[in-house]
């Protein structure tokens, strides 16, 4: 378990409970409580931490532009 919280405020900061940044990746959470009438709630799925978005998504245009005014300039 990476992480884990019993409260309706909670929320991950991206850290494991030892206090160290989790690596990139997905994670997968399971849900267990119960809403404000009392019925049980349970849900699963998966989070995707992405730690440097550039890495994943550059930008092709402005890196092409950037090249041809390097080009251009000199």
């Amino acid at each position: 378990m990476v992480y884990e919280y019993d409260k309706s405020t909670g929320k991950w900061d991206g850290l494991t409970t030892g206090g160290k940044e989790a690596p990139a990746g997905p994670y997968y959470y399971h849900l267990a409580a119960r809403d404000f009438v009392g019925q049980a709630l349970d849900r699963s799925g998966v989070v995707y931490l992405i730690r440097d978005l550039i890495e994943l998504s550059p930008i092709p245009a402005k890196d092409k532009r950037c090249k041809n005014e390097r080009t251009l300039a000199g």
